[in-house]
């Protein structure tokens, strides 16, 4: 959880919204320049919660079939509400840290819950 909250509270920053709202608008005349951020951000992210939760499943702690599929979707759970607002309505709309951190445990108990039922 510490590791989610500490990503998503840097990506909420104002220099990052202010370049994610830059990239996403200018992405058809700088595609490559879209990949990089995204190669760089949001894949970086996923395929980081990868490994970890490859490492949880090789630990028997969890059981996946596919850690990628589940660390983008928990990913996305993770980052979909807080990260609106700022995209959207300006940097001010952004959580606070405490609801921010809220937020992340709510998202991994949903994920640790869907894992429950599965299993």
């Amino acid at each position: 959880m510490e590791a989610m909250t500490h990503q998503l509270t840097a990506v909420l920053t104002p220099r990052m919204l202010r370049l994610r709202r830059l990239v996403i608008r200018e992405v058809g005349r700088f595609p490559e320049l879209a990949r990089t951020v995204y190669d760089n951000g949001p894949q970086r992210a996923i395929e980081r919660l990868t490994r970890l939760l490859k490492a949880a499943t090789a630990a028997g702690v969890i059981d996946l079939d596919d850690p990628r599929q589940a660390a983008t979707q928990l990913n996305w759970v993770g980052h979909g509400r807080p990260r609106q607002p700022g995209m959207f309505l300006g940097d001010r709309a952004v959580p606070n840290p405490e609801d921010l951190r809220n937020h992340v445990v709510s998202a991994v108990d949903t994920f640790l819950g869907r894992l429950r039922l599965e299993g």
